[in-house]
């Protein structure tokens, strides 16, 4: 079954995806402060909204006033019958994580939807799937279909000083 997000993962994550089964291993140093499982299965997601062809660069302009991960309307593109990628992201327990992208609590490394009134009216979907090695799947899956909205830590990030200009004041 599936929709275009979960297409569109499944296609980036090839070899990747986790089959009914791989979601196992062995758990590192049980009894200590230092126990983990295996760091590299987790899950990647995304949400997309329905846009008609007409709406589209409307629909960019306006949200890339609040500061997109794009610069340009022309690298927006479709990720299959209508639908653009508005974010993707990476889980280790994924239905929590797409839910915290729903709730109203005002929290940060969340997109916030229900504050965002361009969407209201609009068909979004969303998808998600298992893999191996989600940091790179993530990556992959943005460099081919990017997204334009940022969570508020990304956001904070990005407004940052550049690190370099830390302690530099006066020299000139």
């Amino acid at each position: 079954m599936g929709n275009e997000v979960t297409k569109v993962l499944l296609e980036i994550a090839g070899k990747d995806k986790l089959e009914p089964g791989d979601a196992c291993g062995i758990v590192d140093k049980p009894g200590t402060t230092e126990v983990s499982i295996r760091d590299d299965l987790g899950s990647v997601y995304g949400f997309a909204v329905y846009l008609e062809q007409s709406e589209v660069a409307g629909f960019f302009e306006h949200y890339n006033q609040q500061k997109s991960r794009i610069n340009d309307v022309s690298q927006w593109k479709p990720i299959g019958n209508g639908y653009y990628p508005l974010y993707w992201g990476k889980a280790k327990e994924v239905v929590g994580r797409v839910n915290q992208h729903l709730n109203v609590q005002k929290q940060t490394g969340v997109i916030h939807l229900e504050d965002r009134t361009e969407l209201k009216d609009k068909k979004v979907i969303y998808g998600f799937v298992q893999v191996k090695n989600s940091d790179g799947i993530e990556k992959r899956v943005r460099e081919d279909y990017p997204d334009i909205y940022m969570t508020s830590s990304e956001k904070s990030e990005n407004n940052k000083p550049n690190k370099q200009s830390k302690g530099k004041k006066g020299n000139k």
